[in-house]
């Protein structure tokens, strides 16, 4: 069908001269970046079913990797029932601050405002970044299969047709692919779980179409959960299928399990409030802190108590951008000490910045990394002072804590991809590594007067440099001596929960988070004896003695100590709502809490793993052990006598076939096809401002079709793109190629643009003839960028153009005229910040802003010059969920010899159906004492055909209101791309060009009506105002993958009001 669609578009661009607009003005580029700090040394070990690439440090994250795909693959082939059939390429990074500087998934490519016609081919890359936490790499390998399987099975990989044409026409939302994504990849745990009950709490959840991003995952994961444990797993299976049959969700989750998806968000809230409805205990004496008002819908990542409490540092993360505050509880003063980073679309990183306060609280420690390089900062209380160094030798600082004296830090940290245990002197710089194996190792501490460390960790062996590659997925907690290769003392031994964040509460009394009843509550432990055996005297055994301190029904995130004051801090969260309680030590400790009950799942997820070790053990053992014979209440496992046999989900197989040692293998630059654009079009690619032909006329091409074909290399730092535009008349086409260079700091990319196109002048140099001129344009252009963040940038660009005017000879006059050439040289300047992020089609989020510089220059005459300076500025304010307010600011002006000539009027794309309409309105006069070399159109001004104003500089300002009516109000999802897209716009447009300094100039030529009689010449002053406006409404929609508009606008011009409509295939600016 759409290949059909697509035929009939190209047929009657041969029929029709439909002339139409495009200008760069409006349609600029903008993008995000990437930095550079480090060059990569890509290597890769190659397997039957997959590749695992690595850099530098990278070797023992690929071999985990390895022995990992195989297994992961096949779990998440039994959750979804889905086959992948292709390769799969593992990309794995050391660190997410490596993968940051990559340029995988980056688009450098001007903004595809015509979006018809392009197809992003789906890999089988995953790409895959170590956090310190092998169980989130396992993780990430688990969620980037199951994407790799369902993109297969929706849109297909088979072969390049069968991907345009379901690409171009199916649209699923976040919560189906990435919600299931997520359920394939990410076992159910207190932290999801919670984050499902305050999503139906607080009303996130209650409208499925305007769950976005990481919400939309989280809700996507309890429905399918829901449907796994309700209905079968097959069920997920028939609802993918149906949905890619029919094109319709609604349909498919009524066709299989008899429910609309409204009637199942419904059951799946119910469900799990049911599964988490149990008792708890409310904690008194509390005092509710208030952070920063700045920071109320901020997630907090780490908070740190003062020693003497009164004062909190705590740290923000707003999708990206991280700020550190220091409040005074007393005063309720809040300053921010340190702030990086930006909002953008991004794979966010909680675990950094640590933090943590000096003994004697005189300063606040935090480590960030920024540049490629870990830094740690310490901030002077009373001198407001922020000293930093360089933290050496490490990817990650993960976790750290003073010792009492303040000299030295004990600290989690990653190198080589391993998390281990460090200490750090503060006075010689130097680090010793008292742990080394491949278990992760957190959040340790000082215990005991600074001569032990308490930390936790998933190791199975209380040996700190044995059994390197086994590991579990729980935390316990381990006491380790400050000597090297020292052994390791577990003073927890749950096989089946994670105890974290140890705090040091009496000399040989902890108090820690465990998620031991499924919702994370504080617990303390205690040393005690009992008697283990008397021969000639009595022998005891020695152990900790563990009792819960809270009994909460929301998990506790975080707490902090202040330990001289014995006060603590409770972090939580209630119905997506921050809670911060501060309250004395002794009031939990004080608390009775005897019974706390289970969560279902917790439930479920011990009776699993129990059964497991049982079945583990019968195999193990030599004689038949029969079930219906073991005292499972007195029964001890081999587990829990020795541990370091049994793994509970396994960090490492040892029984992998992968685990045979390979030669890893250098990577050689190879490409492959990442885009193909085929589309209808009314414009040009624009790389450079159109000659000016000797008339006021700004030629459009009318309806062409444009050619696309993009090619990278795995890692894409290399790009190379050709295109090709012709319209129905073979006189008009474009030709462009160009090549990128990613991999240092410094972007740099050459383009090669031919444009030839058959326009008309009204006189010739000789007067008085229309002649047809034919314009062949060639333009080299090199670009150097330097992106200052993943916002900002700067570009130089030194290009050459050269120009051939050829009048085309259709009579003796025409052939009387010279053929005209022109070389130019030229530079230019630009000034990019971009940190807006895309919520739907046409809907964007931030600001984007462009300041630009351009000279030029004719190489054979010096004197002919143009200079050009100009700027762009869009803000994108949201009202209410994707009801945006779109303000756009820009001007530009132009001087020298030669100057440019704005025509100031209409939309870009514009595509004229209506005769009665001018598109190019000629009687506005232009200054023909001047040497113009280059036209172009000024844009938005809704309300006018082209050139309502002219002239060398042009400012316009555009308002618009977008609101998506069905995205914003339909509560079921919608089957339909049109109406799903479908929006209402709101706008009202000023704009003005002018000759001279100001818009006032007096000068300007179409303020004068010339009517030239001879022998009488008269000149009518016409006293233009030099501004006009318009205003109106439209409607936007995409059809058969094309963006619409359609505008009816009312223009103003010195008080007389004139209706225009247009019709334009263009996102908005």
């Amino acid at each position: 069908m759409y290949l059909r669609i697509y035929i009939i578009a190209i047929f009657t661009a041969c029929m029709l001269q439909a002339h139409a607009q495009f200008y760069n003005g409006t349609q600029m580029s903008f993008g995000k970046n990437r930095v550079q700090y480090h060059e990569p040394f890509w290597r890769y070990y190659r397997y039957q079913e997959f590749d695992v690439y690595y850099d530098k440090a990278g070797k023992q994250l690929a071999e985990f990797v390895a022995k990992h795909a195989i297994e992961l693959q096949q779990e998440v082939k039994q959750t979804i029932q889905l086959q992948y059939s292709r390769r799969i390429i593992f990309v794995v990074y050391n660190s997410l601050e490596y993968l940051k500087q990559s340029n995988i998934g980056l688009s450098t490519s001007d903004d595809q405002y015509n979006v018809g016609g392009t197809t992003q081919i789906i890999d089988n890359k995953i790409v895959l970044y170590f956090n310190g936490d092998h169980t989130n790499l396992q993780q990430q390998i688990r969620k980037g299969i199951a994407l790799l399987m369902i993109r297969e099975f929706l849109y297909g990989t088979e072969n390049y047709r069968q991907i345009i044409s379901n690409s171009a026409l199916h649209n699923f939302p976040d919560w189906f692919v990435n919600g299931m994504a997520e359920y394939a990849s990410n076992s159910w745990n207190p932290i999801i779980e919670e984050q499902v009950i305050n999503g139906f709490a607080s009303n996130t959840f209650k409208n499925i179409v305007h769950v976005q991003s990481y919400d939309a995952e989280i809700l996507g994961h309890a429905i399918w959960k829901f449907i796994g444990e309700i209905y079968g797993k097959q069920a997920i299976s028939n609802i993918l299928f149906v949905a890619k049959v029919t094109e319709n969700i609604d349909e498919a989750f009524t066709y299989v399990i008899k429910k609309n998806i409204s009637e199942v968000v419904i059951e799946t809230e119910k469900y799990f409030k049911e599964k988490r409805n149990i008792s708890h205990t409310k904690i008194e004496n509390t005092h509710i802190l208030k952070l920063a008002r700045k920071t109320k819908k901020q997630p907090v990542t780490h908070i740190c108590l003062s020693p003497d409490a009164s004062k909190i540092a705590y740290v923000t993360n707003k999708s990206g951008k991280i700020s550190i505050y220091i409040t005074s509880l007393a005063r309720n003063k809040h300053k921010k000490i340190y702030t990086t980073g930006s909002v953008i679309e991004q794979i966010i990183d909680y675990t950094y910045p640590s933090i943590a306060w000096h003994p004697r609280g005189e300063s606040c420690t935090f480590f960030v990394e920024k540049k490629g390089t870990i830094y740690m900062y310490t901030y002077i209380i009373q001198d407001k002072e922020l000293i930093d160094r360089e933290f050496h030798y490490f990817e990650k600082v993960l976790d750290f804590e003073y010792a009492k004296d303040g000299n030295t830090i004990v600290f989690s940290g990653v190198k080589n991809g391993q998390t281990d245990v460090y200490t750090y002197n503060l006075q010689t710089y130097a680090h010793t590594q008292l742990t080394n194996d491949i278990a992760d190792d957190r959040y340790p501490i000082f215990i005991q007067n600074d001569s032990k460390i308490l930390f936790s960790s998933n190791r199975n062996s209380p040996l700190p440099n044995q059994i390197r590659d086994s590991a579990r997925t729980t935390y316990d907690l381990y006491i380790l001596p400050k000597t090297k290769n020292a052994e390791v003392q577990r003073l927890e031994n749950t096989v089946f929960d994670n105890e974290y964040i140890p705090r040091e509460f009496t000399p040989g009394s902890y108090m820690y988070i465990s998620d031991k009843n499924g919702i994370q509550n504080l617990y303390r432990t205690t040393p005690d004896s009992s008697i283990h055996f008397i021969d000639t005297t009595i022998h005891y055994r020695y152990f900790h003695k563990t009792h819960p301190i809270t009994n909460s029904a929301n998990n506790i995130v975080y707490y902090s100590l202040a330990p001289q004051t014995k006060q603590i801090l409770l972090y939580s969260n209630q119905n997506k709502k921050k809670l911060f309680e501060i309250l004395p030590l002794e009031s939990l400790t004080n608390q009775n809490i005897s019974n706390i009950q289970t969560t279902h799942y917790k439930y479920v997820h011990d009776t699993t793993l129990e059964f497991k070790f049982r079945e583990q053990q019968y195999r193990s053992q030599s004689n038949t052990i029969l079930y219906d014979h073991i005292d499972y209440a007195a029964y001890t496992f081999e587990f829990e006598t020795n541990p370091s046999h049994y793994v509970v989900d396994s960090i490492f197989s040892s029984d992998s076939s992968y685990s045979q040692i390979r030669i890893p293998r250098l990577y050689e630059t190879n490409f492959y096809i990442n885009q193909i654009v085929n589309q209808v079009d009314f414009g040009f690619i624009n790389t450079s401002y159109q000659a000016f032909t000797g008339n006021a006329f700004y030629y459009m091409p009318g309806m062409n079709a444009f050619f696309k074909f993009g090619v990278i290399d795995l890692f894409e730092d290399y790009r190379l793109t050709g295109g090709v535009r012709f319209t129905g008349n073979l006189q008009t086409n474009e030709f462009l190629i160009s090549i990128e260079n990613l991999i240092h700091r410094w972007d740099k990319q050459v383009l090669f643009h031919k444009q030839s196109l058959l326009t008309y002048s009204a006189e010739g140099t000789s007067g008085g003839s229309v002649f047809y001129h034919k314009l062949q344009d060639y333009n080299t252009i090199v670009l150097l960028k330097y992106p200052f963040n993943q916002i900002q940038s700067f570009i130089f660009s030194p290009h050459i153009r050269y120009n051939k005017d050829v009048v085309v000879s259709t009579d003796v006059s025409s052939l009387a005229e010279p053929t005209q050439t022109h070389m130019w040289a030229g530079i230019s300047c630009k000034y990019i910040f971009d940190n807006t992020t895309p919520k739907a089609l046409n809907i964007l989020y931030g600001t984007r802003a462009k300041v630009f510089a351009e000279l030029y220059s004719d190489v054979t005459n010096l004197n002919a010059y143009l200079t050009v300076f100009g700027f762009d500025i869009r803000k994108y304010t949201p009202i209410y969920k994707n009801f945006i307010f779109a303000q756009r600011l820009a001007y530009s002006y132009s001087f020298g010899k030669t100057p440019l000539l704005y025509y100031l009027g209409s939309v870009d794309n514009w595509i004229n159906i209506i005769p009665k309409y001018e598109t190019f309105n000629t009687s506005i006069e232009y200054d023909r004492s001047v040497d113009w070399t280059y036209q172009a159109i000024g844009t938005n001004m809704r309300g006018f055909n082209q050139n309502i104003r002219n002239g060398p500089s042009f400012g316009v300002c555009n308002n618009e209101l977008r609101l998506p009516v069905f995205q914003n109000f339909v509560k079921r999802p919608i089957a339909s791309d049109f109406w799903a897209n479908f929006q209402i716009i709101g706008f009202f447009d000023i704009g003005a060009s002018w000759a001279g300094m100001y818009p006032g100039n007096k000068e300007n030529a179409y303020n004068y009506l010339i009517i030239d009689n001879q022998p009488i010449h008269i000149v009518v002053d016409e006293m233009r105002s030099p501004f006009v406006y318009g205003y109106g409404y439209g409607i936007r929609s995409r059809l058969f993958g094309y963006f619409l508009r359609l505008d009816w606008a009312r223009g103003v011009d010195d008080g007389i009001t004139q209706k225009i409509f247009y019709l334009s295939l263009s996102l908005d600016f």
